[in-house]
């Protein structure tokens, strides 16, 4: 500090020398011009200085202003250079910051390469368990279908036991058996409700002509007629379509027994 205010103090001296020479400069011009003026005759003009004044006084103008600003200028500071053992500091500092960066980026690396495992873990975790639930739904509907045959075996198992019965000979007992069997039916295969419907609607007619029959005292052509009354009377009728409901309600069985083990065979 004590270097830069000593330059300072010179460049000041300096300009404020200039500035007193430029002036004692011009003063000694003046004098001089003064001193070695003779009286003018009248046909001698006397020659034109003030070119040269007015340069001093533009020199000595520029001189002061130099002086000025370089007074003006605030001082500056230097700070000392750092001793070697705090550079050698420094140094290490620097160093074991380096270190702590590169172990740093070398946690984040393995940080990264666990997440990314752990990410495709996931993923075929995710994967897994779609798989699992795809089965579990598939077994979820398999179960569903064989809780339903099962249930379908058991009502066919009913009407199996229905028909099993000895038919009655009454037609109240008739009507009351064969309305029995179209409620089972219709529970086991609801395709066997109309041909149970077409026995009902054919009793009546079957036993009206079973009980108009002959005696056994009466003629032979009294017989021969009500046989010959057995197809146009309905009679005939109600037996086929007994026929017809019971092969249908066998094959209604024997299909789903297929169906059933064609399933748990899968």
């Amino acid at each position: 500090m004590q270097r830069n205010k000593g330059a300072w103090t010179q460049i000041g001296v300096g300009l404020a020398a200039g500035l007193l020479g430029a002036a004692l400069g011009l003063a000694i011009a003046l004098a001089v011009l003064d001193s070695g003026r003779a009286p003018a005759e009248p046909e001698v003009v006397a020659p034109d200085n003030s070119a040269a004044v007015e340069e001093l006084r533009s020199q000595v103008q520029e001189l002061k202003a130099q002086l000025d600003e370089a007074t003006s200028r605030p001082v500056q500071v230097y700070e000392p250079a750092a001793a070697p053992g705090q550079v050698e500091k420094l140094r290490g500092d620097l160093v074991a910051a380096q270190e702590r960066e590169d172990i740093a980026l070398a946690a984040l690396s393995l940080a990264q390469s666990e997440l990314e495992l752990a990410t495709e873990e996931q993923a075929g975790l995710r994967q897994e368990l779609r798989v699992h639930q795809s089965q579990a739904a598939e077994e979820s509907a398999r179960l569903d279908t064989l809780q339903e045959m099962y249930d379908s075996l058991e009502d066919h198992r009913a009407l199996l036991l229905e028909l099993r019965r000895e038919m009655p000979t009454d037609r109240d007992e008739s009507l009351a058996y064969w309305s029995n069997i179209h409620r089972v039916a219709v529970d086991a295969n609801p395709a066997l409700s109309s041909e149970a419907e077409k026995v009902l609607i054919r009793i009546d007619n079957y036993y009206t002509w079973k009980d108009g029959g002959p005696d056994p005292s009466d003629s032979v052509d009294e017989y021969l007629d009500w046989r010959e009354a057995y197809a146009p009377s309905g009679a005939e009728a109600y037996e086929e379509a007994t026929l017809i409901f019971n092969q249908q309600a066998l094959l209604s069985v024997v299909n789903r027994i297929d169906t059933v083990l064609a399933l748990l065979d899968q």
